[in-house]
């Protein structure tokens, strides 16, 4: 239980800043601060298209799959809740009309790609592991591919998307490719990152990073 409550609060800092401030550094901050918060404890995922990637890795177990997705769910709808009742807007990473929708995919699963592939370097490699500066490098990371665009995290484009379903009856929102781009291909960018992962770097031996999974 402690590694769900542990996800659902870091997802839930890092999803606030992301709403409240749309500011790429702001956010790698906020996310290298809740990466020391909770690695110890939960892995601090934070991100389902991260989780993917360490399942694929063989270092995430089957059984903490759905209590870190729906933690990660949870905590995004309500720090875009919180950020709700704050400002009286809705955070939404709506698809533009003038986008082509292919090409914004292809930005989504690149840039998720980047972030789950260097979390898995830091995060499972035993020399990286002992490295104390891993929240500092996937931090400005972060910071680095928030700064070219882009969201890379299927919690924060759900729970908006299920806040805005609620809350803002008659707003037009493009679900499909709303989906499509923001959730289906961050979560595809965190597979592949997993699959090539384990290509180069040889399979896993079942080690999970943070609380034991029999636990």
């Amino acid at each position: 239980m402690r590694q769900y409550i542990v996800e659902f609060i870091g997802t839930f800092f890092v999803v606030l800043a992301i709403s409240l401030t749309e500011n790429p550094s702001a956010i790698g901050l906020m996310y290298m601060a809740m990466l020391y918060f909770g690695a110890r404890i939960s892995g601090a995922y934070y991100n389902p298209a991260i989780a993917c990637a360490m399942w694929f890795r063989g270092v995430m177990p089957t059984n903490l799959i759905p209590g870190y997705l729906f933690a990660h769910y949870l905590g995004a709808c309500v720090a875009l809740f919180l950020e709700f009742k704050l400002s009286g807007t809705l955070f939404l990473p709506d698809v533009s009309p003038i986008d082509n929708v292919w090409s914004v995919c292809l930005i989504e699963i690149l840039f998720t790609f980047v972030l789950a592939y260097i979390f898995l370097v830091v995060r499972t490699i035993p020399h990286f592991m002992q490295f104390p500066l891993y929240g500092l490098i996937l931090g400005f990371t972060l910071v680095a591919l928030a700064s070219m665009g882009g969201l890379f995290n299927p919690a924060v484009a759900a729970a908006a998307l299920t806040l805005n379903a609620l809350y803002k009856d008659g707003v037009a929102v493009n679900l499909i490719h709303n989906v499509l781009v923001y959730i289906l291909s961050p979560i595809f960018g965190g597979v592949l990152a997993g699959c090539l992962f384990d290509f180069f770097e040889a399979p896993a031996r079942g080690e999970f990073v943070g609380v034991d999974g029999r636990k």
